[in-house]
């Protein structure tokens, strides 16, 4: 961004850069703040990362909301900064909660940003604090660049940041529709909370399947039944559901319902591809070991693979549950 700011401003921007230290500072604690979302005894914690965006977003000059459609739920911090029609407007859209870091490989404190082997690692350094504040600290290095030049900078940016992503997002669709007049004329709203090819080269993600989900529920008798007393003498709701599932895919993961694939563009992956077919940052292989399944039922090869996991629908199974009540 500062860059390409100093290029049009005809300057040396020595800007450029200037923000790093800051920026692994910040992020440093940033992670310290605890804010694991699906834990209601860390809801604490969850407002203070909003609280620490808000003021990093008032530094640069932001136009700051909090936005809390939900009662015990985390808020989406919004901002904007600037409001001239005449210039173009990005909205970037990120998250401040995490996961919780309960996995027993963590070889160092994960609320403790620590540097191994080159990596910053931490819970929410990649996931999504990380690229949260490399966002907001690029577009203050791209201010400052242009202040340098003496000129405003020819665009306006809208932030809208939330703290549910990693617990079902209950409140943020509410958040966006509410305050409209944030984000109505963005013209491109970007994401950093997607993955590379591979671990070395750096990626650019454009576009994304999108994601749509449902809920089946099959109910059966009004109490619960005693499997050794009663079955065999009228259909078991979880037989019929596991049946029902079954029929949605075919052989080798076909996807059997009439029409689920008719309205997709071809040729979705060309442009990518360009830059990836004498690439190696992917292997067939590497990434079935990575994965852990014994075999893959995607076509052997890296442009239909990598085709059926960017550009064509897929249909998963993602929970069953029972209850008796």
């Amino acid at each position: 961004m500062a860059a390409a700011a100093a290029a049009a401003a005809g300057v040396q921007c020595l800007a450029c850069g200037s923000q790093d230290q800051q920026l692994v500072r910040a992020l440093r604690e940033f992670v310290a703040i605890r804010s694991v979302s699906a834990n209601k005894a860390l809801h604490d914690e969850c407002l203070r990362g909003a609280k620490y965006l808000s003021r990093l977003l008032e530094a640069l000059g932001a136009e700051v909301k909090l936005a809390q459609p939900y009662e015990g739920k985390n808020p989406v911090v919004l901002g904007r900064l600037g409001h001239n029609p005449a210039y173009p407007t990005v909205a970037f859209y990120g998250h401040y909660d995490v996961q919780p870091a309960e996995e027993p490989d963590w070889k160092t404190n994960p609320f403790e940003m620590t540097a191994v082997d080159g990596y910053l690692c931490g819970r929410g350094t990649s996931d999504n604090k990380g690229p949260v504040l490399a966002f907001i600290y690029a577009v203050k290095e791209m201010l400052d660049c242009w202040r340098m030049a003496g000129l405003a900078a020819p665009l306006n940016v809208a932030f809208m940041l939330e703290g549910e992503e990693e617990n079902g997002s209950l409140g943020f669709q509410e958040s966006v529709a509410a305050n409209l007049s944030w984000f109505a004329d963005a013209v491109l709203v970007v994401i950093s909370n997607t993955v590379w090819v591979g671990e070395n080269r750096p990626c650019l993600t454009y576009g994304m399947r999108g994601m749509v989900t449902a809920s089946l529920v099959v109910s059966g008798p009004e109490r619960d039944l005693h499997s050794g007393n009663d079955s065999g003498v009228f259909s078991e709701p979880m037989a019929d559901l596991v049946q029902l599932l079954g029929s949605l895919h075919g052989p080798g993961g076909k996807i059997s319902v009439p029409g689920f694939s008719n309205d997709v563009r071809p040729q979705l992956m060309d442009l990518a591809w360009q830059g990836l077919q004498h690439s190696e940052e992917f292997s067939v292989q590497s990434y079935r070991q990575a994965i852990g399944v014994p075999e893959l039922t995607a076509p052997p090869n890296t442009y239909d693979l990598l085709n059926k996991r960017w550009c064509s629908p897929s249909l998963s199974i993602v929970d069953i549950r029972t209850t008796t009540s």
